[in-house]
């Protein structure tokens, strides 16, 4: 998600909201797997713990998508989305993980 030109100098601006395809009628079981970007993921998720609650998860992912959004800059910069690179910019950002993780 970034701007490459001022939002003033946009012709036609469409925004979309996507659901990375795990979107599911509360009363239903939510699907065991996330398909969220690794940046967008919550820890639990990067540390391949079961997500109990899908809504936290998306409370998360939306945080981290605001942040993107109103700081006009990525809340763990990593050059590679790899997940171990995330956790250390997670742990950098945020201190300390739970001692679980």
């Amino acid at each position: 998600m970034a701007l490459s030109m001022p939002a003033n100098e946009l012709d036609d601006p469409e925004i979309i909201i996507s659901d990375y395809g795990t979107s599911f009628i509360v009363a239903q079981t939510p699907s065991p797997t996330l398909h969220t970007p690794s940046l967008y993921s919550p820890p639990e998720d990067l540390f391949n713990e079961p997500i109990i609650q899908p809504t936290a998860a998306d409370i998360w992912t939306l945080g981290v998508n605001l942040y993107e959004l109103l700081g006009e800059r990525v809340l763990f910069e990593t050059f590679a989305w790899d997940r171990d690179d995330i956790i250390a910019e997670m742990v950098n950002t945020l201190d300390q993980p739970p001692m679980r993780w």
